[in-house]
């Protein structure tokens, strides 16, 4: 009876416990009287100095990458305005600015014969980027549009090498000094000076396509690799040392991928595509002599005849080529042999060669070879297991390169700079120049002269003078010597454009053009300041063009 009086009422519970539910319910529903003063805050718009504020908080977060972006943008301003005025200037020349621009003209116009070289756009090189160029030329795009790019390109290649030597490194001021060491390197300077070169626009797909392979990004691996390949067939080269390289480092099955991809691209573009557009030739085959004339003949001479190969490296300079290379780095590329790899084969097709240009490290021939020497010297200090001997040889790498790039860099700090590379003082026959250009039709037939060529390069028929009548620097030993639609080139041609200046007295180009104009063929448009200018009169033979 006890347990049965202290229980509660049951309904009486419920009831009551219902009853507090719907207050609770009528209370949230309930608008609330909320002041004016206390309504919800709206977020105020950002004030500039908010702005400013936020900007400086970036900073502080990453300060390194701020320097290297401000180092990235300066170097823009200042080599691609320097490339602009000597274009502009007419200091770049047919080979290879205007063979390049002629190459990509053609291209935006379904066309393909680059009449400056006498060879097809994709048998000259296999370079099936130029088909992702050519739509810029329907919007304008021309000469200085591809140095731009190509400074661009060479600017940027500071941001993956920075990134790489801050996943090796650990450490982003250790990894900048790398970022501003290759803005600083003199090779990468006189590539831009050289103006555009499709290898050049392969550097920054190189370093990326390392830096996805060492963060095991594959999809963007391949998107870069895939990239690098089209813009020379020689890459696949480098592709294939990289391939080596991420097979001795235990990505096997991406290594092997990798070897077989730049084999099978290097073996259709050098065997077969090339040779197809050239009647069955290439062109580099040329610059070997006695070595062959193919880089299976290059092979079969280093076994065969070793003592002539060892010759030509000890008559080339071999080791001071290397030297050269290494120093910006302070040589410590060498502590990690390994990568240096992908750049072997390219550093052995120049030094080879019986013309000096290949191997200097003013010339294009060397952009594969400064990338890798570049990812090698990252390398090279990350082995470095102490932290004050890696300090030592980042000291040593940014020295190195501020040394070099006073002594053999192109930038203003450079004891180059001066030196008549960079056309600072302007042409003092200028405005004859541009009015000999802009008196020649945008469709005519032109012979030019080889500084005068990049400027009348977006035309189908443009030759450096004394071609097409004597063939100078033309063709592919003999192949191919005239487009097929053109076989009787020099009838066609309608202008002559020349600089009489560049000539020598009583030479080949002079006598032609006293020839010329003795026959009537041409008549005189203007001749001031050495500068010729004669449009076609009569074909050759004398005979009127009415009759």
């Amino acid at each position: 009876m006890a347990e049965t009086a202290a229980r509660p009422d049951t309904a009486s519970s419920v009831t009551a416990e219902s009853d507090q539910l719907d207050q609770l319910i009528a209370d949230e529903e309930a608008p609330i009287d909320t002041p004016e003063d206390e309504a919800t805050p709206v977020t105020p718009a950002r004030t500039p100095a908010d702005r400013l504020r936020g900007v400086v908080d970036r900073v502080r977060a990453e300060p390194a990458v701020v320097v290297l972006a401000l180092a990235i943008i300066v170097w823009f301003v200042v080599f691609g305005r320097l490339i602009w005025q000597r274009h502009d200037r007419f200091a770049t020349f047919d080979f290879d600015m205007g063979h390049h621009d002629q190459a990509i003209w053609l291209l935006s116009n379904g066309k393909g014969f680059i009449t400056v070289s006498g060879m097809p756009v994709l048998g000259h090189h296999f370079t099936l980027a130029y088909l992702a160029v050519a739509p810029l030329y329907w919007l304008g795009g021309g000469p200085q549009l591809l140095n731009l790019l190509q400074t661009a390109a060479l600017a940027l290649s500071a941001v993956p090498l920075f990134l790489y030597a801050r996943d090796r490194l650990g450490n982003e001021w250790l990894a900048l000094t790398f970022g501003i060491a290759w803005l600083l390197n003199p090779t990468v300077q006189w590539l831009c000076w050289e103006a555009w070169h499709p290898e050049t626009m392969a550097i920054p797909f190189l370093l990326m396509t390392w830096l996805m392979a060492t963060r095991r990004h594959h999809v963007w691996y391949w998107v870069f690799l895939i990239a690098a390949l089209t813009w020379k067939e020689d890459i696949a080269l480098a592709v294939i040392g990289m391939g080596i390289v991420l097979l001795v480092r235990k990505q096997r099955r991406l290594g092997v991928t990798t070897i077989a991809v730049g084999a099978a691209w290097f073996l259709f573009a050098y065997g077969i595509a090339m040779p197809a557009f050239n009647g069955g030739t290439n062109h580099a085959g040329i610059f070997y002599g006695e070595l062959g004339d193919s880089p299976a003949e290059l092979i079969k001479t280093t076994f065969t005849n070793p003592t002539m190969v060892l010759d030509r490296l000890d008559n080339n300079d071999a080791l001071g080529y290397a030297r050269d290379l290494l120093a910006p780095w302070g040589f410590t590329s060498l502590l990690a042999p390994l990568l240096l790899v992908p750049a072997v084969p390219q550093f052995f097709a120049n030094i080879l060669t019986n013309l000096n240009f290949f191997w200097s490290i003013q010339f294009h021939y060397a952009a594969i070879i400064v990338t890798f020497v570049a990812l090698a010297s990252v390398d090279g200090v990350a082995r470095l297991r102490s932290l004050p001997w890696r300090r030592c040889a980042v000291g040593l790498v940014a020295a190195s390169a501020l040394a070099t790039s006073v002594a053999w860099g192109m930038s203003p700090i450079s004891t180059q700079y001066r030196n008549g590379y960079w056309p600072l003082a302007g042409n003092a026959r200028q405005s004859e120049l541009e009015a000999a250009v802009d008196a020649v039709p945008s469709d005519a037939a032109v012979s030019a002269t080889y500084n005068i060529v990049p400027h009348l390069s977006h035309r189908e028929q443009i030759y450096t003078f004394p071609n097409p009548w004597y063939p100078l620097n033309w063709g592919v030993a003999g192949a191919a010597p005239h487009d097929p639609d053109h076989d009787h080139v020099p009838a066609e041609i309608d202008w002559i454009v020349v600089d009489r200046t560049t000539h020598v007295p009583d030479g080949r180009e002079e006598v032609l053009i006293e020839e010329l104009l003795a026959r009537d063929e041409f008549e005189v448009v203007s001749d001031e300041a050495g500068i010729l200018v004669a449009e076609r009169a009569q074909p050759p033979g004398g005979e009127s063009e009415e009759s």
